[in-house]
């Protein structure tokens, strides 16, 4: 449990010092009455936005569920008045036991079962204490922390995640029926060559 807790400290507080945004990352930008400042926006190098007339705006520091009036307060110093709504986006890979596995540009408000539907949803070869949510091949989010995430409504931006997360959805294992079929096949002829070699020895 401490364990867990000293991860999730050392994620808030990267979170804090670097924010929440990653060169690639998209944000769904809308300023009300002018068209060339809206639509999907890709973040570019050095964490800058850059949006067409304006000077580049920094996003280093800024966390997801901040770039609203951040935005709003950037574009303000240029625009009077300006009407803005923005939502943020998330590079992820969603693999395993989903329908669709790929990668998805999903947005940081979206529930995690939410997520999972995006990509196909789940199915019968699913088995959810097996998933787990992994960064550069560390696991970050175990299986009963994904499943208690399900249960309670979480979001992915609750869940700390980050571009190129990658949402592993555990599947059941399968048994291996042709080894078993040809494991069984094997036995009678075994027990045949035994009973025949003792026979020869005459041990039967």
């Amino acid at each position: 449990f401490r364990s867990q807790k000293r991860q999730e400290a050392t994620q808030i507080q990267e979170r804090l010092t670097e924010g929440d945004f990653l060169p690639g990352d998209q944000i769904i930008l809308n300023v009300v009455g002018d068209t060339t400042l809206s639509g999907t926006m890709t973040i570019g190098p050095g964490r800058v936005l850059s949006l067409a007339g304006l000077p580049d705006i920094s996003l280093r520091g800024v966390l997801r569920s901040e770039i609203q009036p951040y935005l709003l307060g950037q574009i303000g110093r240029y625009l009077k008045d300006p009407e803005v709504k923005a939502r943020a986006l998330i590079r992820l890979s969603v693999l395993g036991g989903v329908g669709q596995p790929g990668f998805y540009q999903l947005d940081a408000d979206m529930l995690l079962a939410d997520a999972l539907t995006k990509a196909g949803g789940i199915g019968n070869t699913t088995e959810l204490p097996r998933s787990s949510i992994k960064r550069n091949d560390q696991e970050i989010v175990d299986g009963t922390q994904f499943v208690d995430a399900i249960a309670k409504g979480q979001t992915l931006d609750q869940l700390n995640l980050r571009a190129g997360d990658v949402i592993d959805v555990g599947i059941k294992p399968t048994k291996d029926w042709f080894s078993t079929l040809r494991t069984a096949a094997i036995i009678p002829g075994l027990i045949v060559s035994t009973y025949g070699l003792g026979k020869l020895l005459g041990v039967f």
